[in-house]
């Protein structure tokens, strides 16, 4: 994310499994998962933080970035997930509320890098 972040001259923190992750919308995770909905595609999904891919949820999140835009609650989340024994990177960018409606990021080489890492591909 790191390389990722300076070609698009952003800076992401990165969840640390220790400390919460606040965005700019007040989204708080690992919290949301729990208190909030989550919607893809206008469907709620199950999600939740499961670092190992334990396949607790419909969508296992292994890794959460975010770029906060504005203090005005533009925010941009990746959510990498393993999904149907496959990786999937999601995308939060909603705003302040309860419903966070994700979508999948059509970043092809934020996508393909992520998949090489979960594939053991060109690491």
């Amino acid at each position: 994310m790191d390389k990722y972040g300076k070609k698009k001259s952003q800076t992401y923190t990165k969840y640390d499994g220790k400390n919460k992750l606040s965005t700019s919308a007040n989204r708080v995770y690992l919290d949301a998962f729990k208190k909030d909905t989550f919607k893809l595609n206008g469907k709620k999904i199950s999600i939740g933080w499961s670092l190992q891919g334990e396949y607790h949820y419909d969508y296992d999140v292994l890794a959460i970035y975010n770029h906060d835009l504005t203090k005005d609650g533009q925010h941009k989340t990746f959510l990498f997930c393993w999904h149907k024994q496959k990786p999937i990177v999601l995308v939060d960018e909603s705003g302040k509320g309860n419903v966070v409606n994700l979508h999948v990021s059509q970043d092809k080489s934020l996508n393909g890098s992520f998949s090489n890492i979960m594939y053991g591909e060109n690491i």
